[in-house]
Protein backbone atom coordinates (compact mmCIF):
# COMPACT_ATOMS: atom_id res chain seq x y z
CA UNK A 1 0.00 0.00 0.00
CA UNK A 2 1.32 3.43 -0.92
CA UNK A 3 1.92 6.26 1.54
CA UNK A 4 -0.95 8.26 0.03
CA UNK A 5 -3.41 5.40 0.60
CA UNK A 6 -2.14 4.93 4.15
CA UNK A 7 -2.44 8.68 4.71
CA UNK A 8 -6.10 8.55 3.64
CA UNK A 9 -6.66 5.58 5.97
CA UNK A 10 -5.04 7.44 8.90
CA UNK A 11 -7.53 10.28 8.45
CA UNK A 12 -10.27 8.04 9.85
CA UNK A 13 -8.39 6.64 12.85
CA UNK A 14 -8.81 7.94 16.40
CA UNK A 15 -5.09 8.22 17.07
CA UNK A 16 -4.31 10.42 14.08
CA UNK A 17 -7.40 12.65 14.27
CA UNK A 18 -6.33 16.28 14.12
CA UNK A 19 -3.37 15.84 11.77
CA UNK A 20 -3.50 17.61 8.44
CA UNK A 21 -2.79 15.88 5.11
CA UNK A 22 0.94 16.71 5.11
CA UNK A 23 1.37 15.47 8.66
CA UNK A 24 -0.52 12.24 7.89
CA UNK A 25 1.74 11.65 4.86
CA UNK A 26 4.78 12.10 7.08
CA UNK A 27 3.35 9.60 9.57
CA UNK A 28 2.36 7.12 6.84
CA UNK A 29 5.96 6.99 5.59
CA UNK A 30 7.01 5.63 9.01
CA UNK A 31 4.77 2.55 8.80
CA UNK A 32 5.62 -0.82 7.32
CA UNK A 33 2.89 -3.20 6.21
CA UNK A 34 2.70 -6.92 6.98
CA UNK A 35 0.04 -9.55 6.31
CA UNK A 36 -1.03 -12.08 8.94
CA UNK A 37 -2.99 -15.30 8.50
CA UNK A 38 -5.94 -16.24 10.70
CA UNK A 39 -4.74 -17.24 14.22
CA UNK A 40 -1.20 -15.95 13.60
CA UNK A 41 0.39 -14.10 16.53
CA UNK A 42 1.14 -10.43 16.01
CA UNK A 43 2.30 -9.83 19.59
CA UNK A 44 3.23 -12.43 22.22
CA UNK A 45 3.28 -12.03 25.98
CA UNK A 46 6.73 -11.20 27.27
CA UNK A 47 8.10 -9.76 24.04
CA UNK A 48 9.88 -6.44 24.09
CA UNK A 49 7.61 -3.47 23.34
CA UNK A 50 9.57 -2.21 20.37
CA UNK A 51 6.74 -1.11 18.05
CA UNK A 52 3.13 0.00 17.81
CA UNK A 53 0.71 -1.53 15.34
CA UNK A 54 -2.37 -0.29 13.54
CA UNK A 55 -4.94 -2.64 12.02
CA UNK A 56 -5.29 -1.70 8.36
CA UNK A 57 -7.59 -4.56 7.34
CA UNK A 58 -9.03 -7.44 9.31
CA UNK A 59 -9.54 -7.97 13.03
CA UNK A 60 -7.55 -9.15 16.03
CA UNK A 61 -8.20 -10.52 19.47
CA UNK A 62 -6.27 -9.62 22.60
CA UNK A 63 -5.96 -12.53 25.00
CA UNK A 64 -4.06 -14.11 27.85
CA UNK A 65 -3.72 -17.88 28.24
CA UNK A 66 -5.58 -19.75 30.96
CA UNK A 67 -3.48 -21.78 33.34
CA UNK A 68 -2.93 -25.46 32.63
CA UNK A 69 -3.21 -25.05 28.86
CA UNK A 70 -6.99 -24.57 28.98
CA UNK A 71 -7.15 -22.11 26.10
CA UNK A 72 -7.24 -18.34 26.12
CA UNK A 73 -9.23 -15.65 27.87
CA UNK A 74 -10.17 -13.10 25.22
CA UNK A 75 -9.89 -9.64 26.74
CA UNK A 76 -11.14 -7.69 23.74
CA UNK A 77 -11.49 -7.70 19.99
CA UNK A 78 -10.03 -5.00 17.76
CA UNK A 79 -10.96 -3.94 14.26
CA UNK A 80 -9.59 -1.89 11.40
CA UNK A 81 -8.27 1.49 12.50
CA UNK A 82 -7.45 0.46 16.05
CA UNK A 83 -4.01 0.79 17.63
CA UNK A 84 -2.18 -2.16 19.20
CA UNK A 85 0.81 -2.24 21.52
CA UNK A 86 0.82 1.40 22.56
CA UNK A 87 0.65 0.62 26.28
CA UNK A 88 3.92 -1.33 26.22
CA UNK A 89 5.61 1.39 24.18
CA UNK A 90 4.38 4.07 26.58
CA UNK A 91 5.34 2.20 29.78
CA UNK A 92 8.46 0.48 28.45
CA UNK A 93 7.16 -2.82 29.87
CA UNK A 94 7.19 -6.12 28.02
CA UNK A 95 4.00 -7.18 26.23
CA UNK A 96 1.29 -8.15 28.73
CA UNK A 97 -1.07 -9.98 26.35
CA UNK A 98 -1.12 -11.87 23.08
CA UNK A 99 -2.58 -10.19 20.00
CA UNK A 100 -3.73 -12.68 17.39
CA UNK A 101 -5.23 -12.15 13.95
CA UNK A 102 -8.88 -13.30 14.12
CA UNK A 103 -9.08 -13.28 10.32
CA UNK A 104 -6.55 -12.62 7.58
CA UNK A 105 -5.30 -9.14 8.40
CA UNK A 106 -2.98 -6.41 7.21
CA UNK A 107 -1.17 -4.67 10.02
CA UNK A 108 0.89 -1.49 9.90
CA UNK A 109 3.82 -1.27 12.29
CA UNK A 110 5.90 1.67 13.46
CA UNK A 111 9.11 1.35 15.48
CA UNK A 112 9.36 2.58 19.06
CA UNK A 113 11.73 5.40 18.07
CA UNK A 114 9.61 6.54 15.12
CA UNK A 115 6.49 6.49 17.28
CA UNK A 116 8.04 8.65 19.99
CA UNK A 117 9.60 10.98 17.44
CA UNK A 118 6.29 11.65 15.71
CA UNK A 119 4.35 11.79 19.01
CA UNK A 120 6.68 14.48 20.34
CA UNK A 121 6.49 16.39 17.06
CA UNK A 122 2.67 16.30 16.92
CA UNK A 123 1.34 16.43 20.48
CA UNK A 124 -2.22 15.85 19.26
CA UNK A 125 -1.20 12.18 18.94
CA UNK A 126 -0.47 11.99 22.68
CA UNK A 127 -3.74 13.79 23.41
CA UNK A 128 -5.57 11.23 21.27
CA UNK A 129 -3.84 8.34 23.08
CA UNK A 130 -4.94 9.79 26.43
CA UNK A 131 -8.52 9.90 25.12
CA UNK A 132 -8.32 6.32 23.81
CA UNK A 133 -6.89 4.97 27.07
CA UNK A 134 -9.42 6.96 29.13
CA UNK A 135 -12.27 5.51 27.06
CA UNK A 136 -10.90 2.02 27.76
CA UNK A 137 -10.78 2.67 31.51
CA UNK A 138 -14.36 3.94 31.51
CA UNK A 139 -15.49 0.87 29.55
CA UNK A 140 -13.65 -1.43 31.98
CA UNK A 141 -15.19 0.28 34.99
CA UNK A 142 -18.68 0.06 33.51
CA UNK A 143 -18.14 -3.57 32.56
CA UNK A 144 -16.94 -4.61 36.02
CA UNK A 145 -20.49 -4.51 37.33
CA UNK A 146 -21.70 -7.05 34.78
CA UNK A 147 -18.52 -9.15 34.71
CA UNK A 148 -18.26 -9.50 38.49
CA UNK A 149 -20.58 -12.51 38.46
CA UNK A 150 -20.11 -13.65 34.87
CA UNK A 151 -18.48 -16.96 34.00
CA UNK A 152 -15.26 -16.78 32.08
CA UNK A 153 -15.62 -17.72 28.44
CA UNK A 154 -14.87 -21.39 29.09
CA UNK A 155 -16.60 -24.35 27.54
CA UNK A 156 -18.21 -26.97 29.84
CA UNK A 157 -15.20 -29.29 29.61
CA UNK A 158 -12.84 -26.50 30.71
CA UNK A 159 -15.17 -25.49 33.57
CA UNK A 160 -15.32 -29.12 34.74
CA UNK A 161 -11.52 -29.43 34.58
CA UNK A 162 -11.08 -26.35 36.75
CA UNK A 163 -13.73 -27.57 39.22
CA UNK A 164 -12.01 -30.98 39.41
CA UNK A 165 -8.66 -29.29 40.01
CA UNK A 166 -10.04 -27.15 42.86
CA UNK A 167 -11.82 -30.19 44.37
CA UNK A 168 -8.50 -32.05 44.36
CA UNK A 169 -6.67 -29.21 46.04
CA UNK A 170 -9.33 -28.91 48.72
CA UNK A 171 -9.67 -32.68 49.25
CA UNK A 172 -5.95 -33.12 49.88
CA UNK A 173 -5.63 -29.85 51.77
CA UNK A 174 -2.89 -28.64 49.44
CA UNK A 175 -3.94 -25.06 50.01
CA UNK A 176 -5.92 -23.72 52.93
CA UNK A 177 -9.53 -24.28 51.85
CA UNK A 178 -10.66 -20.78 52.84
CA UNK A 179 -8.26 -19.32 50.22
CA UNK A 180 -9.33 -21.62 47.44
CA UNK A 181 -13.07 -21.79 46.88
CA UNK A 182 -15.00 -22.39 43.73
CA UNK A 183 -18.64 -21.85 42.94
CA UNK A 184 -20.80 -24.33 41.12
Amino acid sequence: MKDLEISQFLKNTKIFTGLDEGQRREVSALFTNKSYKTDQNIISIGESSDAVFLILKGACRVSVPFDFGLGENILTSLKSGELIGEMGVITGNARSANVIASVESEILSMSYNDFWGIAHKYDVILTNIIRILSDRIVALNEGKKTRAHAMLNLDVSQQNSIKTFYDYIERYNLIFPRYCRHTS
